[in-house]
């Protein structure tokens, strides 16, 4: 049976009156799940993530030509996000956008090879998710509006997706780079590591994603252009610190089909606990709908 929960996140939205968009989230490392995926629930994927060499040149992990045929031929777009939250936007790989948008011959330049990427492999859109020391840099907003300006000229996509607390970016975006994104997507999401592993925080919650949304709507976004994201897995926080975190985040199903978590209604329950004892949060059903009401709302 093809799982669309193969795909990292899902993103639930509506564009425009009557009709649903979901974007998802696929992971290079499950671009070989291509096929495996149902794409009759999705409207747009963002194969992530790209990331430029020292001269700007976009490079991805696999085949780009035949990640865009097979979503494609399933009638749905085909999306590249770029820069992500590992180490480009929060380790020293940022240097190199440093060093790529710190002029305006450079950026233009680095724009240009966006675009070349964007045609070679036929997309449909780019997707920037320069997070932490990446959006920050003070030459961020001209970057994404020069970038949204030129992906719009012929023809393309421009999204976001951006947290509102802490170092995600949302209260780094002028409004002016606002105008220039065809959507906004919120990471109302969370997961687990070493810098949130003792506090274990649900940043999963409806209250969060309410929160994130309402920071657009206050500042008089286009409704219609904000993007609940949504989590399609579950995080759980391990008592002790760990030196890989990668075991503690998993897709539900693998708690759904779990009999160890019958008892515990994981479908109805929005925090769990572990067979070691540790907080797993996920999702209910109750709080997907919940999710799904703010999106029809404000459509």
């Amino acid at each position: 049976m093809k799982n669309t929960f193969l795909l990292l996140i899902l993103f639930s939205f509506f564009f425009s009156f009557g009709q649903i968009k979901v974007v998802g989230y696929l992971p290079a490392y499950r671009v070989r799940m291509l096929n495996e995926i149902d794409y009759s629930h999705l409207s747009h994927v963002c194969a992530s993530f790209a990331n430029p060499d020292e001269q700007g040149n976009m490079m991805f992990a696999q085949d780009l030509h035949q990640f865009v045929q097979v979503v494609h031929s399933n009638g749905t777009k085909a999306m590249v996000s770029f820069c992500g939250g590992g180490g480009y936007s929060w380790g020293e790989e940022y240097k190199i956008y440093e060093k790529l948008l710190a002029t305006p011959v450079s950026r233009t330049a680095f724009v240009h090879k966006i675009m070349d990427f964007a045609r070679l492999y036929q997309l449909d859109g780019i997707d920037n998710d320069m997070e932490g020391q990446a959006i920050e840099l003070p030459t961020y907003n001209v970057f994404s509006q020069e970038l949204g300006d030129s992906l719009h000229a012929q023809g393309f996509e421009y999204t976001t997706a951006v947290g509102v607390e802490g170092q995600w970016g949302a209260g780094l975006l002028t409004n002016e780079t606002l105008s220039k994104l065809d959507f906004v997507m919120t990471m109302s999401y969370g997961g687990v590591g070493h810098w949130n592993w003792k506090e274990k925080p649900d940043e999963g919650t409806f209250e969060k994603y309410q929160k994130d949304v309402n920071h657009f709507i206050e500042r008089g976004y286009d409704v219609t252009k904000i993007v609940g994201g949504v989590p399609f897995y579950y995080t759980e926080f391990p008592a002790t610190e760990q030196t890989n975190y990668n075991l503690f985040n998993g897709m539900n199903c693998s708690i759904y089909a779990n009999s160890v978590y019958k008892k515990q209604k994981p479908t109805e329950n929005d925090t769990l606990i572990s067979v070691d004892g540790n907080p797993i949060y996920i999702n209910s059903f109750e709080t997907y709908k919940r999710k799904l009401d703010v999106a029809i709302i404000n459509q």
